[in-house]
């Protein structure tokens, strides 16, 4: 029993020593995700700030080439400004669309696979609770089961030692005028030597208590022994 709650206690440490170990690798899995999230984030804030370059460099050669031709086309130079300044707006507005669409998405990837690796950790730890919980009932039922088998082992004993004080057939006391017989290969002797001879040959040697075959035929136990 004592093995039994060193192997229980030993697989319970090294279970959860597995359990901080699983937990370890899955912080360092969401470490890395935030990582990569944030190094996408500023690939983002890159790419965004080189559009916003190349957007007032080409307002600039826009302005320039407005500039030359100004003094004849005024009208047109105020509709292509219009005109420019709408489109600038609304390429600058769907790339900020974009971007914040893009930066929600990977928000909520990153949020779910937090989500799933909770889940999973609480999963697992559950299962291993609900493990150790079966274990320990089964080891309950085994300290139970070895308890009754204690009490009957030892109601069994106590029993066998105690000494019956009549014969099991005739149900007379045993005494110097009634002495018991002995069967040597079973080892029962709650039988007197009157009941035992007129059993003997109508049970072929076998002894009349539990039937098994002797090797040899029963002797007598003098009274002396057991008074």
């Amino acid at each position: 029993m004592e093995e039994n709650k060193r192997k229980y206690e030993m697989e319970k440490h090294i279970k959860w020593y597995q359990y901080q170990q699983r937990e370890s690798e899955i912080r360092a899995k969401i470490s890395a995700n935030e990582q990569q999230f944030e190094k996408e984030t500023e690939e983002y804030m890159r790419a965004e700030h080189e559009l916003e370059q190349g957007i007032q460099k080409e307002k600039k050669e826009q302005e320039l080439r407005l500039a030359e031709i100004r003094g004849s086309i005024a009208m047109r130079q105020v509709r292509l400004d219009k005109e420019l300044a709408a489109k600038m707006e609304k390429k600058f507005a769907e790339l900020e669309e974009r971007l914040n669409k893009k930066k929600l998405e990977l928000q909520a990837k990153h949020h779910q696979e937090i989500l799933q690796f909770k889940e999973k950790c609480q999963k697992e730890r559950q299962e291993m609770l609900q493990k150790k919980l079966l274990e320990q009932r089964e080891l309950e039922k085994e300290v139970e089961t070895a308890k009754a088998e204690t009490e009957k082992l030892a109601n069994a004993t106590k029993a066998e030692t105690e000494q019956a004080t009549r014969c099991v057939k005739c149900d007379r006391d045993f005494g110097p005028k009634l002495a018991r017989a002995l069967y040597e290969d079973c080892g029962h002797k709650d039988i007197c030597m009157a009941c035992a001879k007129k059993h003997w040959q109508k049970n072929k040697g076998k002894c009349p208590i539990c039937s098994q075959k002797q090797a040899k035929k029963f002797v007598i136990v003098p009274f002396r022994i057991y008074c």
